[in-house]
């Protein structure tokens, strides 16, 4: 199985999430954004049990029973918030951080359809069960 989950906007922008590696209850991985005007890649880690908080209100957002969902990492070099409109369309609005010394970090926004966001879900949650049959 390919462990990467990927949001795509309508000009090909996109946020992946990738590399996805398993030790004990965390897991690593990267996010990468690109759009025409930036590109960034980030390592993040995070806990079995935030992912699954993130699966869950995943859920609520595909599933049209909240318009706005968010997650941040157990390191907080990644932040991601969702939220719905009334179009049917998703904007995703966060912050990456790259190096907390440096204080280097990207603010970005990229909008997308409400089937790119379901795959988006529906591939997340299929790594992180295939993650929790590997324990």
């Amino acid at each position: 199985m390919k462990l990467e989950a990927t949001i795509f906007d309508t000009e090909g922008h996109y946020l992946t999430l990738n590399e996805f590696k398993f030790n004990g209850d965390y897991l690593s991985a990267f996010i990468s954004i690109r759009s025409n005007w930036y590109n960034a890649k980030v390592k993040f880690e995070s806990s079995r049990e935030r992912m699954e908080d993130f699966i869950v209100s995943l859920e609520a957002l595909v599933s049209y029973k909240t318009d706005n969902i968010g997650f941040i990492n157990d390191d907080g070099n990644v932040d991601i918030n969702f939220s719905l409109n009334t179009s049917g369309k998703v904007t995703l609005k966060g912050c990456l951080i790259n190096d907390m010394m440096e204080e280097s970090s990207l603010i970005y926004e990229i909008e997308s359809d409400s089937q790119s966001i379901n795959d988006f879900y529906f591939t997340l949650k299929k790594i992180l069960y295939s993650f929790n049959d590997m324990k």
